[in-house]
C-alpha cells in the first residue's frame, strides 16, 4: 500500500437527491460554491490508511429541513451571501 495521501475536491448538487461519490476519506471541509448557489463542494482526505470508505451516498440539507432516519452529518458549509446553510450526510441506512 502506498503511503501517498491526497485531498481530493467534490461537488454535491442541491437537490434533495442522494449523489453516489467516491469519496473515500474523512471529509475536511464543506463549503458553499461561491458562483453557483445549487452546489456544495466538499474535501476528503484520500490513502488514510486509518480511514477506508469503498463509496458512499451523500446528499445536502438545508437548515431547518427534515432529515429522514438513515443519514449520518458529514459537515456544515458556512452561511452563504444570501443566508443560507448547507450541511452535507451521508446514507447510512435504508434502501440505496
Amino acid at each position: 500500500m502506498s503511503d501517498e495521501r491526497r485531498i481530493l475536491r467534490w461537488e454535491v448538487p442541491i437537490d434533495d437527491q442522494d449523489h453516489p461519490t467516491n469519496a473515500a476519506g474523512p471529509i475536511l471541509r464543506a463549503a458553499g460554491h461561491r458562483e453557483f448557489w445549487s452546489v456544495v463542494e466538499f474535501w476528503s482526505m484520500e490513502g488514510d490508511p486509518d480511514f477506508q470508505v469503498a463509496s458512499r451516498v451523500v446528499r445536502v440539507f438545508g437548515t431547518g429541513q427534515p432529515i429522514p432516519d438513515g443519514y449520518e452529518w458529514l459537515a456544515t458549509a458556512e452561511r452563504t451571501a444570501q443566508g443560507l446553510v448547507w450541511h452535507l450526510f451521508e446514507r447510512t441506512g435504508g434502501d440505496r
